[in-house]
Formats: C-alpha cells, sequence, structure tokens
C-alpha cells in the first residue's frame, strides 16, 4: 500500500532462472481505492521477456607456474549448451597447437571450475595459451590469451636415472647447436664438478659420472646464453 506522500513503490517479482525455453509471460497491476488522491492510469501490463542464457558466462581464467608447470584455471557461473573447451598453445602467440580437449558441463547455472595443468615434453616451452569453448552446435569462442609466468627455453631436458648410482645421463633437447654449462651443487653450495658441452639440433645424451660423489641430495643446474634451468638429483 501506498503511504501518504509516496507516488512510487518497487515490487519485487521472483524469477526462476533455467535453461527451458518459455513464452513471453505477462500480468495485471491495478491501483485502486485512491484516498485524498487522484488515479489517472489505474491499470498496466507488466511483461517478463523469455530468459536467454548466453552460452558460457565466465567469472575468471589465469594462470599460474607450479613446480615450473604452467597450470590453468577457469571458472563459470553458468552454461548453457557447453560441449567442451580445447586448451591451444604457442611460443609465439600466432601459432597455436590444441594440446587437451576437456568437457563442459552442458547446461547449468551452477558455479562450474576447471584446471589443467600443462606438462611433458614440448608442451613445457609453450609461453601462450588460451582456452576455446565450444557449443554443442558448433559454435565456439575464445577466453582472453594467458601468459604463462613460467620461465621457457628453446630447450627442455631430462636427468635419468634418478635416484643414481655412479652415472646419469643428461638428455637435451634443443631447437638449434648452442654451448650450454652444466654444474652440481651439494647441500651446501659446494661445487661438485662442472663443465661445457655442446649440443645440437634435436636429442643430445650428456653421460656425467658421479662415482666419486657421496650419497645424498645435490642440485644440477643447466645454463645456456638465454636461461638457467635447476634440477635435484639423489645420489645413492
Amino acid at each position: 500500500a501506498f503511504q501518504p506522500g509516496e507516488t512510487k513503490i518497487t515490487v519485487d517479482i521472483p524469477i526462476t532462472i533455467d535453461a527451458e525455453n518459455e513464452s513471453t509471460e505477462f500480468f495485471e497491476v491495478q491501483l485502486f481505492d485512491p484516498e485524498f488522491a487522484a488515479i489517472t492510469n489505474s491499470e498496466d501490463t507488466v511483461w517478463i521477456l523469455e530468459n536467454v542464457l548466453l552460452p558460457v558466462v565466465l567469472l575468471y581464467s589465469k594462470i599460474e607456474c607450479i613446480n615450473e608447470m604452467s597450470e590453468l584455471s577457469w571458472a563459470t557461473a553458468s552454461e548453457y549448451n557447453c560441449a567442451f573447451y580445447e586448451i591451444e598453445s604457442s611460443n609465439n602467440g600466432l601459432d597455436w597447437t590444441t594440446i587437451v580437449s576437456i568437457t563442459g558441463n552442458g547446461t547449468t547455472t551452477e558455479l562450474s571450475t576447471y584446471s589443467f595443468t600443462v606438462d611433458g615434453g614440448a608442451n613445457k616451452l609453450g609461453k601462450y595459451y588460451r582456452i576455446k569453448q565450444v557449443d554443442l552446435d558448433g559454435q565456439w569462442e575464445y577466453f582472453p590469451i594467458l601468459t604463462s609466468p613460467c620461465r621457457t627455453s628453446d630447450f627442455a631436458y631430462n636427468v635419468y636415472p634418478n635416484p643414481a648410482i655412479d652415472e646419469f645421463t643428461l638428455e637435451v633437447q634443443s631447437e638449434q647447436n648452442k654451448t650450454i654449462n652444466y654444474v652440481l651443487f651439494d647441500s651446501t653450495g659446494k661445487i661438485i664438478f662442472s663443465d661445457e658441452h655442446l649440443i645440437y639440433s634435436g636429442i643430445t645424451q650428456v653421460q656425467l659420472n658421479i662415482s666419486d660423489a657421496p650419497a645424498g641430495i645435490y642440485r644440477l643446474q643447466i645454463n645456456s646464453s638465454d636461461n638457467t634451468i635447476t634440477k635435484t638429483i639423489q645420489i645413492l
């Protein structure tokens, strides 16, 4: 009811949001029994339009560097006919490669969260990532491009076996010929040995003799002209 002096009232109309396709609906509003006032237009119609859900309402998308690996995560407030997401990676922001497909939640008005950790092979070299959302009808859109905070390089490496006895292999995969320097530190920071090695485009394997090193935890540091990466190894 209007109070003395009031000329405007807000009426809350609860509406349930769902994925059902519904026709436009309406109801009538009527004002009556005026006292000490005149009503010039006592009736009107309120229209409730069909709710239209966006394919995906994105809350956030982000990327973090965890244990030298890029971890992507994103969340949606609602999804409508969402089939799947594709994660693409690139080293230059121009050429993109799809590395994984993740199933979407179809149609939902509930919060949905997703995550994926990039690991293994050439994917470690990816600096840029983007998420492609694909609908059930084949329509698609891209979320904003994400830049990995992990340091990237044009070479990747592996150390095996780890733990090792007497000898381990340093395997380097590079896109070009270059010289690397490797240094082995003990737990106190003392240098056990260091050396240089020429690696070639493709995969180069280097055998490192550790027979004189006592058992313990060590840190292998690999330096190139444009990057430094470190690996923890155990000698038995």
